[in-house]
């Protein structure tokens, strides 16, 4: 019996390793995704670090940071992954699959005052810089970025809670072909920190984090027909610079320009 006892204890401590080293291979890695629920969309990033799974939008929602688990899938190279967590307004459980680096899933949350909603989780692909530098410097290489009220909006913007962003993104947006430069500009920052309550402690948390979500967002938000040439010359960028200027340029008031809707056809985003 005794001998048993050890073997059982010998095998759950070779799984629980097991489980921290395909736990420490998500560490370290960020992702912008999308929430999906039924037909609303919530901008979102996920960071997984020390074995933990940190949502900036479920922060919002008062949910801590929570620990996560991965397996392999059977015969396959897809990781699949889970995190359980709560908070005082519920508990969320998340489920997904990694393969190839691009990361799905879902995530259930469970009000406090009961019932369940459903979000669809999709990966936001990233906006690569391209082989010869990236896009601000190569659209806009002598562009001075020095408006003092566009600069401020943009700083409010990256602090704001999800739920107020999109009134600072119209905003921005409002400044039309002018807020273009500071629009890519702002897609390539990055690295910034979040705090986490965590019981009567907060804990500060660092990791690495991006705003082309929100750069997007302003671009594919303008309606300033004086912006139709650069977001003309958005659609030859990667896909998801392409497919804002195709959003920003299709809800233009008026006719398009014949060349620049030969340009949209061609692209077929």
């Amino acid at each position: 019996m005794k001998k048993l006892t050890i073997a059982i204890k010998l095998f759950f401590a070779i799984l629980l390793v097991g489980g921290k080293i395909w736990a420490a291979q998500f560490d370290g890695q960020t992702f912008q995704v999308r929430l999906i629920l039924d037909v609303t969309v919530f901008q979102d990033t996920l960071s997984f670090f020390d074995g933990q799974l940190a949502s900036q939008h479920f922060a919002g929602q008062e949910f801590s940071p929570s620990s996560y688990s991965v397996r392999h899938q059977q015969s396959s190279s897809v990781l699949l992954w889970e995190s359980h967590g709560s908070g005082t307004r519920g508990n969320l459980d998340w489920t997904g699959t990694m393969d190839g680096g691009k990361i799905d899933g879902t995530v259930l949350w469970h009000p406090a005052s009961g019932g369940v909603l459903t979000y669809r989780v999709e990966m936001v692909p990233p906006l690569a810089a391209p082989s010869d530098g990236p896009v601000f410097f190569r659209l806009y290489p002598n562009a001075r970025l020095d408006n003092k009220n566009i600069l401020a909006l943009i700083k409010a913007l990256k602090k704001a809670p999800v739920a107020k962003q999109d009134s600072f993104i119209q905003s921005l947006a409002a400044y039309g072909a002018e807020v273009l430069p500071y629009a890519l500009d702002l897609a390539e920052q990055h690295h910034v920190r979040f705090a986490y309550p965590t019981h009567d402690v907060i804990l500060p948390v660092a990791f690495p984090q991006d705003y082309r979500v929100l750069a997007l967002g302003i671009i594919e938000s303008i309606r300033d027909v004086q912006a139709i040439p650069d977001l003309k010359r958005f659609l030859r960028e990667d896909i998801d610079l392409a497919a804002a200027a195709r959003d920003a340029l299709l809800r233009m008031p008026g006719p398009l320009p014949s060349d620049v809707q030969r340009a949209l056809d061609d692209r077929h985003l």
